[in-house]
């Protein structure tokens, strides 16, 4: 079993949260409050920690859908799945019927 820490992104907004509100925490006393409040096996490491704090600003940015997963998907998946749903929105509106396969091609 892996004991690195896994953490989702709702879990990492709370974190820049709790640095905004304990700004004179250290990032150790941060990650050890993430590893209370969180029940991890272990805490943060301080260059994970940091790491969080810096990216604040994306992650405030962030869809409620998005929060919940532990990794955001390359934006070229995120593009893909786009031309992938415009292929299907034009196929209905000329009613032209396409199959699975036609998609995965």
């Amino acid at each position: 079993m892996s004991t690195r820490v896994r953490l989702t992104k709702h879990q990492h907004l709370l974190i820049c949260k709790k640095r905004s509100e304990c700004p004179e925490w250290t990032y150790n006393e941060l990650a050890e409050w993430a590893r209370v409040t969180f029940c991890l096996t272990k805490y943060p490491g301080k260059s994970t920690t940091l790491d969080i704090v810096k990216h604040e600003a994306k992650l405030s940015t962030l869809s409620g859908d998005c929060l919940s997963k532990m990794r955001l998907r390359s934006h070229h998946m995120v593009r893909l799945d786009e031309a992938v749903a415009e292929f299907v929105i034009e196929a209905e509106l000329s009613k032209t019927p396409i199959s699975g396969r036609e998609v995965i091609r």
